[in-house]
């Protein structure tokens, strides 16, 4: 009955706890009794739902940019071919083929003709033959003069659809990505159908999971509970009927409503009471045997007695004659006249030491009254009344306080010495100090000689100083071994500006060099074909001629592109050292905080330029491959934003009051790797700034005890 009553009190709490525990889930579950039955994913199914999920999203931004990127390629492409046709119309070899056709068609009328066939054509023949040479001529002229033109508009209108079929291909895989990113969703909230469950993220689901089985097994504990309760209620009534009958036999009635633990105190209560009154019935029974038995011997021994006692009392009365005592005194009369008689001499004696030791003590004690009514009509009248140890214990009080106030008023006197012989010193060091400035202040001239602003400007001096020496030997490290003179003419020589100008120039030629290549390219082709067509003719000498011009030009232009494209590769770097040279520090430190949290998978941060040439932060790994923040999981972007913050934290404290840092479960959608690098983060800022983190989640306690160890201050709220 005490494992029953114990259970409830237990049941009752936990159920208590877990249903506080089960109200702060989100999402909510409603009955969590009823929860433990339903289907749900598994850590392993939400794991591999998160890892699909963040794939598909990763594949979703690669096809956005792809198709983004074609279609600024094809802007691109049809703008330079609508500048390029603004003009005249570019001849095609097409055209020209097919004025070749009307020419030959309009040619056989003539040749019949001339071959004086019956029903030959006429003079116009001739007249349409001739138009028709001329607009081949013409066309071939043309071609010829705008051969650089159509070379280019033809690379243009095959790249064109070369970009068209990446920019419908990039659509489709758009599509197709967005058809199972929906699928995936659909397939994720089925998932949690069966639970009832409106599913976040697959991260916070995680830590929702972990929380929730935490609850189930809680759950399934308080259930074992109820059913050892319910074991134990039903063990103690089948005790119920037994004890109502052995109730009934003990005398007992009007019980069947009792619980059985109040049943079973009445009949144990009843048990002990019949057991007492029959006990008592048997040694009352005993006795009265034993005092009968003991009646008759005493009456055999009361008659020896009597006898004996006459004989006694004869030799008795002989013996008190001489103690002067009457004859029918008793034996303790006689003893006690003896010991009397035996102990008169001590009693004198003994007599008379206290009464002289009362006599001192009382000529002791009207001496100290006499002593204590001095003192007190000396020091303090109004005792007088007072008994004197009543007087003499108030004395007492007030001396002890006399005692301390004097002791205090010496420290105190001693104290006003020491803070006398301090002001008199600080005095004098401030007047050796007011001389000193004023000595130095005389220097200065009349604009210098105010204390305070002298006092100012040579702080921010000091400052200024401490700042240009950190600032020179950032430049050192940065220079790799380059000179501080090199440096400064370099700088002189170079702008900004004009660096920037120079690259975008340089991207300019690049782009038209390599226009230019492929129309040479083209040009080369179009005259190798040319050339074999007209080998043996009349034109071979002006075709190599021309050809032989075409190389020369086609290496002085490689040449000058060459040169071009060595010039934009040293500028870039050059531009790259002095953006890395210029890195701020606060970048630095949020590289190394972010390299720590990943454990060592970035080796830090470092700032890029987008193609509108504004400065960007990227992850930076140890093979030098550096990762924009969209490229970066959701994890990882999380210790990208806590490893800045705690670096701007850090930056702040340098410069001002310290302030603590406090977070609320900031490793909610961390793993443990992660959370174990993120504790270590904290503790690393802990020489500056005071980390203080909450959390509902037992193994992040845990993991901090692992990792830190005395290091870390865990506190149970």
């Amino acid at each position: 009955m005490a494992r029953r009553d114990a259970l409830a009190a237990t049941i009752q709490g936990e159920a208590k706890q877990i249903a506080l525990r089960a109200a702060r889930l989100s999402p909510p579950i409603q009955d969590l009794s009823a929860f433990v039955a339903l289907r749900r994913p598994s850590h392993e199914t939400i794991a591999r739902f998160g890892r699909a999920m963040d794939g598909l999203e990763r594949d979703r931004i690669r096809a956005t940019d792809r198709r983004e990127a074609a279609a600024r390629t094809i802007r691109q492409t049809r703008e330079r071919m609508r500048r390029r046709e603004a003009g005249r119309p570019i001849p095609t070899l097409a055209d020209l083929a097919a004025l070749r056709t009307e020419r030959d068609a309009r040619l056989a009328p003539v040749r019949a003709q001339l071959a004086g066939e019956p029903g030959a054509g006429n003079a116009d023949d001739l007249a349409r033959f001739e138009d028709a040479m001329l607009a081949v001529d013409r066309a071939a002229d043309d071609l010829v003069a705008d051969a650089a033109r159509a070379a280019e508009h033809g690379a243009d209108r095959q790249r064109l659809d070369a970009e068209e079929a990446e920019e419908a291909a990039a659509a489709q895989d758009l599509a197709a990505i967005d058809a199972r990113l929906e699928e995936g969703r659909i397939a994720w909230h089925e998932a949690w159908a069966p639970a009832g469950i409106e599913p976040a993220t697959p991260a916070e689901m995680t830590a929702w999971l972990t929380e929730v089985e935490a609850r189930v097994e809680d759950v399934l504990a308080l259930e074992g509970r109820r059913a050892e309760h319910a074991h134990l209620t039903a063990r103690i009534e089948t005790a119920r009927a037994p004890l109502l009958a052995l109730s009934r036999r003990a005398g007992l009635s009007d019980l069947d409503g009792l619980d059985v633990g109040l049943i079973l105190a009445r009949a144990e209560d009843r048990v002990a009471a019949l057991s007492a009154a029959w006990e008592a019935t048997r040694e009352a029974q005993a006795r009265a045997r034993a005092i009968a038995e003991q009646i008759a011997r005493i009456e055999v021994e009361r008659a020896e007695a009597t006898a004996r006692q006459k004989a006694w009392r004869g030799e008795w009365s002989t013996a008190l004659h001489g103690l002067g005592l009457r004859p029918e005194a008793e034996p303790d009369e006689a003893e006690s006249a003896l010991e009397a008689w035996r102990a008169v001499p001590t009693l004198l004696r003994e007599h008379d030491s206290h009464l002289r030791r009362i006599t001192g003590i009382r000529r002791d004690m009207e001496t100290y009254r006499g002593s204590v009514a001095g003192l007190t009509a000396m020091l303090a009248p109004e005792l007088g009344p007072l008994p004197a140890s009543s007087a003499m214990k108030a004395l007492q009080g007030r001396l002890q306080a006399a005692t301390r106030d004097e002791t205090r008023r010496q420290d105190l006197a001693r104290r006003r010495a020491d803070a006398a012989q301090a002001l008199e010193a600080a005095a004098r060091a401030a007047l050796a100090a007011r001389e000193a400035l004023a000595a130095h202040g005389a220097e200065l001239p009349e604009p210098g000689r105010d204390p305070a602003g002298l006092h100012a400007r040579l702080l921010a001096r000091r400052a200024l100083r401490t700042e240009f020496a950190g600032r020179r030997a950032e430049l050192a490290r940065a220079a790799e071994g380059v000179s501080e003179e090199s440096l400064r003419a370099d700088l002189a020589a170079a702008t900004p500006d004009a660096i920037e100008a120079s690259l975008a120039q340089l991207a300019l030629d690049d782009d038209d060099l390599d226009q230019r290549g492929k129309v040479a390219f083209a040009d080369r082709d179009r005259g190798e074909r040319r050339r074999s067509e007209l080998e043996g003719g009349t034109g071979a000498e002006l075709a190599a001629a021309q050809r032989k011009a075409a190389e020369a030009e086609l290496q002085a232009t490689a040449r000058h592109w060459a040169v071009l494209k060595l010039a934009s590769l040293l500028l870039g770097s050059a531009i790259g050292r002095h953006r890395a040279g210029q890195q701020d520090p606060l970048l630095t430190r949020a590289g190394a905080l972010f390299s720590g949290l990943t454990g060592g998978a970035f080796a830090g941060l470092a700032q890029e330029y987008d193609e509108a040439d504004r400065p960007c932060i990227v992850g930076r790994r140890a093979s030098g491959e550096t990762v924009h923040v969209s490229g970066l999981s959701e994890g990882t972007r999380d210790q990208l934003y806590l490893a800045l913050r705690l670096a701007h934290l850090e930056d702040y404290a340098a410069r001002n009051e310290p302030a603590p840092f406090v977070g609320d479960d900031l490793f909610l959608t961390f793993d443990d790797a992660r959370t174990a690098h993120g504790l270590e983060a904290l503790a690393a800022i802990g020489g500056t700034i005071q980390p203080i983190l909450f959390t509902h989640h037992r193994h992040v306690a845990e993991i901090a005890r692992a990792r830190l160890g005395d290091a870390v201050d865990v506190l149970d709220l």
